[in-house]
């Protein structure tokens, strides 16, 4: 009797454990496409930021050759290149940087899982001590 007892358990604890392994490669798994999407996402906004300020420090170029101009009354033409790159620069960084989130480790899928799974795991291993 006390050999099936412990070939049971014995049992029951391969399957907790073979469970809680498939379990952990899943979340591997989750948490590899989660990575990819954020890097997806978020590599667009960095890229849309970076032209943003490439285009701020154009317009800031032109500038100071608006300034430098202004003396000779050629002034207009590059007043108006300054503002349009100033604009389109300033909406490009922050429409980069309003798409830009970086989410906080209790937001992930990842995270939410692996807490439940060790729940699951301490509930098995606990009905099975029983």
């Amino acid at each position: 009797m006390a050999n099936v007892t412990e070939d049971r358990a014995a049992d029951l604890a391969q399957d907790v454990v073979r469970d809680a392994q498939r379990l952990i490669q899943q979340e591997i798994s989750l948490a590899k496409m989660e990575g990819k999407e954020l890097a997806a996402r978020d590599g667009v906004a960095v890229g849309l930021m970076v032209v943003g300020g490439l285009l701020l420090l154009f317009g800031l170029l032109v500038g100071i050759a608006f300034l430098v101009t202004w003396l000779l009354n050629t002034a207009l033409a590059g007043l108006i290149a300054c503002a349009v790159y100033l604009v389109l620069g300033a909406i490009l960084a922050l429409v980069g940087k309003s798409r830009l989130v970086i989410p906080k480790p209790a937001e992930l899928r990842s995270v939410a899982n692996l807490k439940e799974t060790r729940d699951w795991v301490l509930r098995q291993i606990r009905s099975n001590v029983r």
